[in-house]
C-alpha cells in the first residue's frame, strides 16, 4: 500500500510540474506575441479565388502596393509615424489595386483597410512570428477567397531580400 501511495504521489507531482510547465510556457508565448504586436505592422493580400489569374493578379497588386509604400516607409524608425503614413495613403492603396485590376478588366471589389487581424505562426528567414492578432493593412480582393500572401511592413522586411533576412534580436 505504501508503495502505491508513494507511486500516486510522484505521479501526482510530475503531472502537476508539466502542468504547471506547460502554463508557464504558454503564457510566456503569449505575451512575447503581445509585445511584438505592438512593435509590427503586417501587410497582407488576400486573393478573389485560387485561379492562376486571380493568384497572379494578387501578386502584381503586392508588387505595386510595396512599390509605393516602399519610399515612404523607408526611413520610418517610428510606428506610430509608420501608421499615420499608412491610414493618410489607404485610399491610394485602394486606388493601385483597383488600377492593376482594371488593367486585367477585372471589376471586383478592393476592401483595404489598417486593421487587427488574427494571423497563424509565420517564419521570415530567420525569424519567427507566433500566431496571434497583429495590426495589419489588409487587402481583400473580390470574394477574398484565394491564397493570401503577407508580410511584415513596418519595421520593412517586406523589403528585405529572404536570403539575407538575419534580423538582430
Amino acid at each position: 500500500m505504501k508503495k502505491f501511495i508513494l507511486f500516486i504521489t510522484i505521479l501526482f507531482t510530475l503531472l502537476h510540474t508539466t502542468f504547471l510547465h506547460l502554463q508557464n510556457k504558454t503564457t510566456t508565448h503569449d505575451s512575447i506575441q503581445k509585445s511584438l504586436a505592438t512593435k509590427i505592422i503586417r501587410f497582407h493580400v488576400i486573393g478573389n479565388s485560387n485561379s492562376s489569374l486571380d493568384q497572379n493578379v494578387k501578386l502584381e497588386i503586392k508588387n505595386n502596393i510595396l512599390d509605393y509604400l516602399k519610399p515612404l516607409l523607408d526611413n520610418s524608425n517610428d510606428i506610430s509615424y509608420s501608421r499615420k503614413l499608412i491610414q493618410t495613403n489607404l485610399k491610394q492603396i485602394s486606388h493601385i489595386a483597383q488600377k492593376t485590376l482594371a488593367k486585367y478588366n477585372l471589376n471586383y471589389s478592393v476592401n483595404t483597410n489598417l486593421t487587427t487581424s488574427f494571423f497563424p505562426k509565420k517564419q521570415y528567414g530567420d525569424m519567427t512570428l507566433p500566431a496571434g492578432k497583429y495590426e495589419a493593412v489588409r487587402i481583400k480582393l473580390g470574394n477574398a477567397y484565394g491564397k493570401n500572401w503577407w508580410c511584415v511592413l513596418y519595421p520593412s522586411l517586406c523589403f528585405v531580400d529572404s536570403t539575407y533576412s538575419v534580423l538582430p534580436s
